[in-house]
Parts: structure tokens; sequence; C-alpha cells
């Protein structure tokens, strides 16, 4: 049964020679497959057999060994449960998985096996913690039959859920653009996908972890159980690759879980000709997320050109420059709303300002609905929402551009807010079952526990000297003892004065002990206040989590109108202190640039005390072709990188590094292969 390290695998071993604990550590197993299973067991999650001997290597934890039944000791690891999250994160940074196995009672009170259940799988494409928070985490599912696919991509914690579908004859090259554009951490696919061409370039030339699933996931009956509910399906003359990949992906997301996940269900269908289309090589050496040698945002024209004050902001401004637009009105939408932000100074810092310091609404909202919020989260919820009449007051002084759909967009939530104001304690501990979320006058019976429970003597020094006044007895005391709990005493020589409702339960030398209806009730109090107190704040706390996730679409809603003004008043920041212009777009052919600047280059110079040289481009109609010649060094790869940068930015809604620019709308960009 041993390996040729001397240690034993799960998969020799039979079920019959295995503990009771063991035989159901092994079911679980079995349920989640390749995944990191933490098994709780006490205050530890425990790995055994093949996990804990990769686990305890990747995680350089100490390798020991647990009886686990017919004489035979199993390989094992274990992590505190309360700081399992870092040794989870870790392992999923990996491109593991990792099974959440916890136990669903008490111990104390368990008869035989300790209850124990799965609560939630952690997958590089579904994890929600510890995540980049100016980046999405996105999980992409694709569906293939024959050249056709099916494509859709959420971000859990966020709820964005895009999909489309791919009907072109080079599927492959503009499924890897996709893959590309948004990055995911996971992929899920059916069988067919395996075979293909673009499946091959993602395992070889990527670390992104593909999750075969199986055929029956993208069917359409499985599929229809999940309620989605995409927009645009007009666009496809047969959705159905389309439906089946967002259904899927909902399935998968629900099994990680381990509950129905609400807020993915509307999904914005798009067609890929919808936004100018980058292959890889081009993002690559354009450098618009990272670099192409250290793969850092330093250096990058995101890094060059980010001004946002927001989480939501950053991930917003990132897939506008991965996406750039290819429609003139909406250019001019955002470039409207840029140019009047740029020119209201006073009002847009006072946007800003407000803006700083706000918490990630989008992703707080994302744990609302996935019921992983505790009650930090919701007090970050409400001190972000506070902030939100001041900035809907301060964008009364904009009008121009998309400036009139975030005024619609944008909801205070004064009603949410004061929910949380009045419920949630000021400094919560971080686990909601343990007391100490509910904040004093909120629920009067929570108060009335909370105060026995922290003033159980006082309690019991006015109980006692309101007996001592009620009945004269001077030398009546109150004591206690785990034979009896809370009882009266009294001198035999004052029995003579003991009321007719007191109950004698022990009577020593010189002292009568007694108990009353009263004290036993305030006993049951004191003794169960603590856990009645924990129980009903858990409660209270949950019904409003529900009250907040009931409004989770007025939250999302808020979140985006945030995210956008936060990505405006950014670029305007940009455009006054880089002194950047508007550009002109419109339909032409040309591309007039007058002393251009390369942003980022122009940025690293600059942090050097050294300026950069402006230069013009212009093509057109007549002169569509461009040979530049010259020594190495002398400049033509920033030249042409200039001239992609500043057409890409002003198609994002930007203005640009250049004293002028016109800009005839361009649905593609192209640069040379990767360096290998």
């Amino acid at each position: 049964m041993e390996n040729n390290d001397g240690l034993l695998r799960l998969a020799d071993m039979k079920m019959d020679d295995l503990s009771p604990m063991m035989q159901h550590y092994a079911e679980m197993k079995k349920q989640v497959g390749d995944a990191f299973l933490f098994y709780r067991l006490g205050d530890f999650y425990e790995m055994f057999f093949d996990d804990a001997i990769e686990g305890a290597r990747i995680l350089e934890l100490v390798l020991t060994r647990r009886d686990c039944g017919n004489g035979l000791r199993a390989p094992m690891c274990g992590i505190p449960f309360h700081a399992y999250q870092s040794y989870a994160d870790r392992l999923v940074s990996e491109g593991k998985k990792v099974a959440i196995c916890e136990q669903l009672e008490d111990p104390s009170l368990a008869k035989g096996l300790v209850k124990r259940g799965l609560i939630r799988i952690l997958t590089p494409g579904t994890v929600t913690d510890a995540l980049d928070d100016r980046k999405n985490n996105y999980l992409m599912s694709i569906c293939c039959i024959g050249s056709q696919f099916g494509v859709a991509c959420a971000d859990i914690s966020t709820g964005d859920f895009e999909a489309t579908q791919l009907t072109l004859p080079d599927n492959n090259e503009h499924l890897i653009n996709l893959v590309s554009r948004y990055q995911p951490s996971e992929i899920i696919c059916n069988k067919a996908f395996e075979d293909t061409a673009c499946c091959q370039v993602i395992k070889t030339g990527t670390n992104i972890v593909l999750t075969l699933r199986s055929d029956r996931d993208f069917a359409r009956d499985s599929v229809d159980k999940t309620e989605i509910r995409p927009d645009n399906l007009k666009l496809f003359s047969d959705p159905s690759l389309l439906i089946s990949a967002c259904g899927a992906l909902i399935l998968y997301a629900a099994e990680t879980q381990t509950e129905k996940v609400k807020h993915l269900r509307d999904i914005h269908c798009f067609k890929i000709s919808d936004s100018m289309e980058l292959d890889h090589a081009t993002r690559t050496n354009l450098e618009l997320t990272q670099t192409i040698r250290g793969k850092t945002k330093r250096g990058s024209l995101l890094w060059a050109i980010d001004r946002t004050k927001t989480a939501m902001g950053g991930r917003l401004l990132r897939k506008w420059v991965e996406e750039p637009l290819i429609s003139v009105t909406a250019i001019n939408k955002r470039l409207d709303a840029v140019e009047e932000a740029k020119d209201k100074y006073i009002a847009r810092q006072e946007i800003i300002e407000s803006l700083t310091g706000l918490y990630d609404i989008e992703r707080l909202a994302g744990k609302v609905s996935l019921g992983t919020c505790n009650a930090r989260d919701l007090l970050s919820l409400r001190n972000s929402l506070a902030k939100l009449p001041f900035v809907k007051e301060r964008l009364e002084n904009f009008s121009k551009g998309i400036f009139k759909d975030i005024k619609e967009l944008l909801d205070p939530m004064e009603d949410i807010c004061e929910l949380l104001e009045k419920g949630i304690a000021e400094d919560p501990p971080v686990t909601v079952k343990e007391g100490g979320i509910i904040k004093r006058g909120y629920n009067a019976e929570c108060d009335e526990l909370n105060d026995i429970a922290l003033n159980a003597k006082e309690y019991i020094m006015n109980l006692e000297a309101g007996e001592r006044e009620r009945t004269g007895i001077k030398t009546l005391k109150i004591s206690y003892n785990k034979v009896f709990g809370y009882y009266i005493d009294i001198p035999k020589s004052q029995s003579d004065k003991v009321p007719e409702e007191y109950e004698r339960k022990q009577t020593l030398v010189n002292n009568e002990r007694y108990i009353t209806p009263q004290i036993k009730e305030l006993e049951e109090k004191i003794v169960s206040a603590s856990g009645r107190r924990v129980a009903l704040e858990y409660e209270l706390f949950s019904q409003i989590r529900d009250r907040v996730l009931g409004e989770s679409k007025r939250l999302f809603g808020t979140a985006s109108a945030v995210a956008m003004t936060d990505c405006i008043t950014a670029l305007a920041e940009l455009a006054e202190s880089e002194n950047y212009v508007r550009p002109v777009v419109d339909m032409s052919e040309d591309i007039e640039i007058k002393s251009g600047r390369h942003p980022v280059v122009e940025k690293m110079m600059s942090s050097d005390g050294e300026s950069f040289v402006p230069n013009d481009i212009q093509l057109d109609n007549e002169k569509r072709l461009m040979v530049l010649t010259g020594p190495n060094m002398a400049g033509k790869s920033t030249y042409m990188r200039q001239a992609a940068l500043i057409v890409l930015m002003a198609q994002t809604g930007s203005f640009v590094p250049a004293e002028a620019a016109r800009i005839g709308l361009v649905d593609h960009i192209f640069t040379r292969r990767c360096p290998t």
C-alpha cells in the first residue's frame, strides 16, 4: 500500500480498511476530485494522504501521520481553522483548487461522528477573496460544436457577465483574441473544445487553469434551470451555443459556492466586432496593462493614465483600455463628459475628494449576493453609501455626455444606509457567530440579553437588595453553586420570615437554602443570555443582509455609476495635469497628430527630469503608408507605438498627449509578433 516514499496513498486503500471518520473523508475526497480537501477536525483543517503530501510541500507544513484504521497511519498535515484563508489563497494562486469540508454541528452535542459537509470550493476563476482590487477575476466558459463557439465570461466577485457567439470562419484567431482580452484565471469547457487548436494554445502558452466539464452541464435542459437572462440575443440567428456556455458557467459557479449565485443572471451579449479588436501580440507589444519583460503595471499605458480613486473605477478604466470603442457617438459621449469635468475644476475636485477612500461597493455587493459578507463588510458598505448623497449633489454641476447616464443610474440608497447605520455595531468582529455585531438600540431583546450577559453580578445584587427589603431579612444572600445554580441563603433564625413562595432546597446546620420562580428565571437568563444573544445577533444580521440582498440590483447600478464617475473625473484630471488635448474622432480615413508624445515614455522621462521631443503624424486617403528608416535606438518603435496608443486612447474616450489630433475611426490595431 505504501509508495516508494513509504507513504500511504488513498487510491491504494480499501474502504473497509478505513475508520468511520476516514471513510467519510474518502467519500468527500471522491466528490471534490482533484481539489485539495480541507477537512475540519476540531480547531484545524486537516489534509490526508496525497493532499497532505503535496500540500505540505507547497505550503511548507510539517508532514505527520494519523491512525486511519486497520493499524495503518495516513500522511497528514493541518492548518488552524481561523487562518485557513491565507493557505487556501496560496494554493489557488498556484492554480490549485481547494474544497472546504466544515463541521455542521457542535461537536459537544454530536452523537457519534460529527456531521460535516462541503460549504465552498475555491478555484482560480471562482475565488472572491484576496483578489487584485483593480483587476477583474474572470471565469470563462466555452462551448464548442464543430467550428462554432459559445463564449461566456463572468467575474463572480462583481457580477460582470458577458457572452458572445463566434460564427466567423477563422474562429480560432478571434477566440484566442477574446481570451487575451479577458485574461481569465480559469476556463471551463466541454469535451469537444479539448481537441481544438485554441485549446492547445491555452495549455501551452498561458497559465490559465483549464477545467473540463461534463457535456451534460452544457445541455439545454440543464441550462434552462439556471434561469439566465441574456440581452441582445437578436444579435445571433441561433444563440444556442452562447446560452449553453452561460448556463454551464452558472452551474459551475453554484457548485463551487454550494448555493445559487443570484447576482449572475443578467448577461450582456455582444459581437466581437462591437469594439476594437486587438490580438495578443498587439496587447503585449503596446504594453497596455503590463510590461513585456517584468509583467508589472508600472511602465504600461494603464500605469501612465490611471488617476482613479476607487477600485471600481480602476477596473472600469482597465476595461476601457482593453476594449476601445468603435462608435463615434459613444466615443464622443465619453469625450464630452471628460471635457466638461476638465473645465469645471472646483466641482471635479469635490467629486474626486469624496471618492477618495470609498470602499469597493461592487465587490461588497457581490459578497452580499454570495452570502459571504460579514458585519465589517456591511459597515464598509454603510460608510461608502454615506458619501453618495454628496456625490449625487455635486454631479448636478455636470450634464454632458455620459454624465446623463451616470445621474440616472446613481442611487444614494439612503434607506439601506440608514438600516446599516442603525443595525451594525461600529467595531464588529470578523466572524458573524460570536456576537458583538448588532448596534445597541436596534433590538430591545438583544439589548436585554447583552445587558444580562455583561451585568450578571449587578442583576443579582439588585435582586438580593430587593428581596432583603421585601422580606425584612437583612442577612439574606443570593449565592451560586453547580448543584442548585442560584439560590437564596437565609439563617435558620430568620426562617419565620420566609415568604410562602420560597421553595426550600437544602437544610444546613445554621442555614436554609431556597429557590424562587423569579430567581430561576433570572438564572436561566444569565446562563443562556450569552448563547441566546449570539444566536439572536446572527439572526438579526441575516435579516439585515437579506434586506440588502433584496436591493442588490440598485447596489450594482450605483457601483457602476460610481465607477464611471471615477473614470471620467480621473481622465479629466489626467488631461489637465499632463496637458492632453481633446481629439476629434470622426468617420474619415485620416490620422493627423500635431506634436504628439508617447504617454508612457513621456512620464518615464519627466520623472528623470527630461523632456520628450514631440513629433507629427499625418496619414490620409492619399498617404496611407509610412516607411520609417534609421539606425537602432533611433526611436522608430517609439514613434509607431506612440501613433497606436494615441489612437487607442482617443477611442477609449480619453484626451491625448498632443497639441491637436484628428482620428478617423479605427477598428483594428496590429503590431509585429511578440518576441520569443
